[in-house]
């Protein structure tokens, strides 16, 4: 079940987007990988139209896997071993900055804490690599500062943007989409607002990404050069302090 979206009231592992005038769609149009911020994503997701809109409201997926092929030799090497930090961070927005929210979005926190994917991506059947880092939920690089990691990331996101490893889906009255979350990202459109759009969608369970290649440890990746690098460890005497 989504810990966040909306869903039946039925059936709560159904997730209902019901978006018109005035639900307007949300949240979706960017690339990414459905709830990389679990320890262990969904496997896969399915996603029925009930209602489509004369024009618009096309669901755009990318291959990861030629994304990946799609890189430089040295650039594959370079970020083979290394590990992401993915967080739920676009939900926080659904947080009230009352005492009440503030509590209510620890509870998410402990429940979903930061967690970390390599950023290459093995497939379990096919064996074969993807790029396993979204602009929805990967905040950094882990072991890298955040300019690196930014810079790198921002890299990345952009291969799924390439036409050539792209794939549209027009929709029409009781479609359906199935596609593998370990190694697609889709990106929903939402050129059709202010019609209305109704689908239907649910998830697969997953188990926890894994690359073939070693990870590389984080005090590997860090920068030793520097006191910005050396203090990143003692933290120049900063500490929380208890009032």
């Amino acid at each position: 079940m989504h810990p966040f979206a909306p869903s039946s009231e039925d059936a709560p592992e159904l997730i209902v987007f019901d978006n018109d005038a005035d639900n307007p769609p949300w949240g979706t149009d960017m690339w990414h990988s459905d709830e990389t911020f679990r320890a262990e994503p969904p496997l896969g997701t399915m996603l029925r139209a009930l209602i489509v809109p004369d024009y618009g409201g096309d669901t755009m997926f990318a291959s990861m896997t030629t994304a990946y092929d799609g890189l430089s030799d040295r650039m594959q090497q370079f970020i083979s071993g290394l590990e992401a930090i993915h967080d739920f961070k676009p939900f926080r927005q659904l947080f009230d900055d009352d005492a009440e929210s503030r509590a209510k979005l620890r509870t998410f926190e402990d429940r979903y804490p930061p967690v970390a994917h390599p950023v290459v991506r093995t497939h379990p059947v096919s064996g074969r690599k993807s790029i396993f880092v979204n602009p929805q939920f990967t905040i950094g690089i882990k072991g890298m500062d955040e300019a690196e990691s930014r810079a790198l990331l921002e890299l990345l996101f952009h291969q799924a943007s390439i036409p050539e490893y792209q794939y549209r889906n027009l929709r029409a009255p009781n479609t359906m989409v199935f596609w593998d979350n370990r190694s697609v990202q889709h990106y929903a459109v939402h050129d059709y607002y202010p019609n209305r759009r109704k689908l239907e969608r649910v998830t697969i369970k997953g188990d926890a990404p894994f690359s073939a290649d070693p990870i590389v440890g984080e005090d590997v990746v860090r920068s030793r050069k520097g006191a910005r690098a050396i203090s990143q460890g003692a933290h120049g005497g900063h500490a929380p302090k208890t009032e």
